[in-house]
């Protein structure tokens, strides 16, 4: 009966299961961390690419812009240059020298008085 009895009590799981248990929870744990971590790096590197992106295009439109600013500027310089060697003077308008007649018309008329 004595032995009937010690038995009873006596722990089922032995040392080896409980340590092979733990040591697969470790390296599943393990493994589920590097899991997460990979992909919080993916989801921070995406929004980093997509951050870089946005500054590519802005830039990008920036040079066209300061591009074509530049070519405006020389077009203007040619134009002056032609109208100098046709002698084509030109003068800013007084604007108290214009009248605007206003009718019905869509379309508004106006006239420069100064010559």
């Amino acid at each position: 009966m004595r032995n009937r009895n010690r038995n009873r009590y006596r722990n089922s799981i032995r040392l080896p299961a409980i340590l092979f248990i733990m040591i697969v929870g470790g390296l599943v744990g393990a493994r589920w961390i590097k899991e997460i971590r990979a992909r919080h790096e993916t989801m921070r590197l995406s929004t980093e690419v997509r951050a870089l992106d946005h500054d590519v295009t802005t830039l990008r439109r920036d040079i066209k812009d300061l591009t074509s600013r530049y070519s405006a500027l020389i077009t203007e310089d040619t134009l002056k240059t032609r109208l100098r060697e046709r002698h084509i003077e030109m003068h800013d308008i007084a604007t108290e020298t214009i009248i605007s007649l206003q009718s019905n018309a869509p379309t508004g008329f106006a006239a420069n008085l100064d010559h």
